[in-house]
């Protein structure tokens, strides 16, 4: 790093390249994801999975969506944003060590952007978004010297199984690499693979990557999603304050706190910890 830089950036974790194998950051820039299984500590997964039980019946969310009135079909897609609030089963999950450990090997200076519960009736779905032809900013993949640099990085966990023919994400593996602009819709399914999850498994995406999702499955496809983007990029779902309140009661010098910290322009000046993510005692796990 040049004098000029050491002046806008703190030094980076050396440790950080520990928690993670050639082989998987070989498949992340070749592919454009990453699974990561057991993601979620089976605790914060019971946890979750009684809290989201609630928020389903609460909405009224059944296999076939949620009614709507007699003159209006059922919403199939149901989504909340800012669920790390909710409850800290939310916050155990979105702080996994095992996902924060690549995350930051993906970006050099990685904070929390955006969280939210999504839920998918059957015949619920998203369409296909993303390639890195035509260029957006605020999604772009870039890897140069032996260095990943994403400036988005999508983390889906299953609060299902998911399996290959029904609900799994479909996504185009190197698109995120594209020098073309998409081919058409029925030309795009030549190079569409489906990712399936089993609970409690996490998949790591850079957005550059086309993906999309459609649930046939005779059941409610329960994810839970988190991302994460640059020090310099500002929250999606909320102004630079937004993660404050879980900032301030994270413990000072650990990567929660870090990850929690606001958007700071094009200087982001606060320290990194010097500790190895999966080293630190009670990361993603609920407070006892």
């Amino acid at each position: 790093m040049n004098v000029t830089m050491k002046n806008y950036m703190p030094a980076v974790n050396e440790h950080l390249e520990k928690d993670i194998e050639l082989r998987e950051l070989y498949a992340f820039d070749l592919n454009g994801y990453l699974v990561v299984e057991d993601a979620i500590d089976p605790d914060v997964l019971e946890a979750l999975t009684r809290k989201v039980d609630e928020i389903e019946a609460e909405i009224g969310m059944t296999v076939s969506g949620i009614p709507s009135g007699d003159e209006k079909p059922n919403a199939k897609n149901y989504r909340r944003n800012n669920i790390i609030f909710e409850d800290p089963a939310f916050l155990a999950a979105a702080m996994s060590p095992k996902v924060l450990a690549k995350v930051a090997n993906f970006i050099k200076y990685p904070k929390i952007k955006s969280t939210w519960l999504d839920f998918k009736a059957q015949g619920g779905g998203i369409g296909f978004h993303s390639n890195h032809t035509p260029y957006t900013p605020v999604d772009a993949y870039l890897c140069n010297n032996y260095q990943i640099h994403c400036n988005l990085v999508t983390v889906c966990y299953a609060l299902c199984d998911i399996p290959l023919d029904g609900a799994a994400l479909t996504v185009i593996p190197g698109s995120h690499k594209s020098n073309f602009p998409l081919p058409s819709d029925e030309e795009q399914k030549a190079f569409q693979i489906q990712v399936p999850m089993k609970k409690g498994s996490a998949l790591i995406f850079t957005h550059d990557m086309n993906h999309g999702s459609f649930n046939e499955l005779p059941y409610t496809r329960r994810t839970l999603f988190t991302s994460f983007s640059t020090g310099f990029s500002a929250n999606t779902l909320g102004d630079d304050t937004l993660y404050d309140p879980l900032f301030e009661q994270a413990a000072d010098n650990t990567w929660e706190k870090y990850f929690l910290r606001r958007p700071k322009g094009d200087r982001d000046t606060y320290p990194q910890p010097q500790h190895r993510i999966t080293e630190e005692p009670g990361l993603g796990q609920l407070r006892k």
